[in-house]
């Protein structure tokens, strides 16, 4: 498996070319876009797995998971909502999104039945 350093420096090569082809040709990006989006997708894939891997052990998830639930509560005990500015102020805050906390609960089986 490769290191996340190597697949950020093969994410930023990707980009680099792409913005170069895309400089030649199209002077001003009037024109075709010649980056190679499914190798990005690959790579930010792979990005994220392994990102996953070193960040969301069992039990970092679950601290994070408090951290999570403390802050949402600090927002509810405000009278406040829940909306997409706070989402992501806490992603800001926090350094994960609820996304994120939401796949690692699953992976690590520890969401509830929601019946």
């Amino acid at each position: 498996m490769k290191t996340l350093k190597e697949v950020k420096k093969e994410i930023a090569s990707v980009v680099a070319k792409g913005k170069k082809i895309n400089d030649v040709q199209n002077e001003g990006y009037e024109g075709y876009d010649n980056t190679d989006y499914d190798a990005l997708d690959k790579l930010y894939a792979e990005k994220r797995a392994i990102q996953f891997a070193t960040e969301w052990s069992l039990e970092q998830t679950m601290q994070k998971r408090v951290a999570w639930n403390a802050e949402v509560r600090k927002i509810a005990d405000r009278g406040w909502k829940i909306n997409c500015a706070r989402l992501e102020q806490l992603r800001d805050k926090l350094g994960f999104s609820g996304d994120e906390l939401k796949d690692a609960l699953g992976v690590h089986n520890l969401v509830k039945d929601a019946k």
